[in-house]
Order: C-alpha cells, then sequence, then structure tokens
C-alpha cells in the first residue's frame, strides 16, 4: 500500500480551507489580525519552495550535498543557541548536535554501504549462475531427442 500525496486540487483546497479556519480563529480569539495566518502560510509555502529548489539542485553531488549538510548543520547550532538562550555554553550544544548527528551519518553510511555490498552480491550470482549455465555441458543422456526427461546418473 502506498501513501504518497500527490499535490491536486483537493490538497489545495485542503489547504485554503485550512488557512481560512487559522485566520478565523486569530479573529474570534483575539490573538491579532486576520492576515497573520495567510501571510505565514504563503511565507511558508515560498520558503518550502525555494529549499526543494535549493536541495535538488544541491543534492546531485557528493560535494554540495556535504556543503548542504554543513550550512544546515550550522543553521540549526545557531537556532538552537539562540532559542536556548546558551549564550557560552552554545559550544556545547554544538558539540551535541554533532554528536547526534555523527550517529546518524555512521549509520546512514553503513546501511548505504551494506545495501550496495548486497546489490553487488546479487548482480555477481546471477551472472555466474548464468555463465555457470551456459560453460556446463549437458549430458546426452539429459535431454533426448523425443523430449522426454531421464534421470541423470
Amino acid at each position: 500500500m502506498t501513501t504518497a500525496i500527490t499535490p491536486g486540487a483537493g490538497l489545495v483546497v485542503l489547504c485554503t480551507v485550512m488557512v481560512v479556519s487559522a485566520a478565523v480563529v486569530y479573529r474570534v480569539a483575539g490573538l491579532g489580525r486576520m492576515s497573520v495566518a495567510p501571510r505565514a502560510a504563503v511565507r511558508g509555502a515560498a520558503q518550502l519552495t525555494a529549499v526543494a529548489l535549493i536541495l535538488t539542485a544541491t543534492l546531485a553531488q557528493l560535494w554540495s550535498s556535504s556543503l548542504v549538510l554543513a550550512v544546515m548543520f550550522a543553521a540549526a547550532a545557531a537556532t538552537s543557541a539562540r532559542r536556548a538562550r546558551a549564550g557560552r555554553s552554545a559550544l556545547w550544544l554544538t558539540a551535541a548536535l554533532a554528536a547526534g548527528l555523527g550517529v546518524v551519518l555512521t549509520g546512514l553510511l553503513l546501511a548505504q554501504s551494506c545495501a550496495v555490498a548486497v546489490t553487488i552480491e546479487l548482480v555477481a550470482r546471477s551472472k555466474v549462475r548464468r555463465l555457470d549455465a551456459r560453460a556446463r555441458p549437458e549430458h546426452p543422456s539429459a535431454s533426448p531427442r523425443d523430449g522426454s526427461r531421464r534421470a541423470f546418473w
């Protein structure tokens, strides 16, 4: 079963209803101007579009993927330090984030290398089977001319 979301008119209608509902809640609850939610939704959509375009362009090469990862890590560390009001202990916060990133990257790289190794092994076995089947001479009694099969032994 696939649970992929395909963008279409239904998704646009749903998002529009959610944004309008948020604007109404802002108005009824007296949280601020009604335009806050729609402006935030448009800004978020623009940001997600920009991020998608950047990631699509940069993830094609390993060096640009590494650069994007480094920039994202720096942004996450700076944002975390600012929000936590870490001050001088921001370095410790960054070290904790780096440790988590190191564990995840190691797992991803190991999983990727295992997947590549398994794929190579399967392809190699498949080729060996084909070569083995071609190289193995057929015993004369294995397939007689009448099409019947007799025992090899």
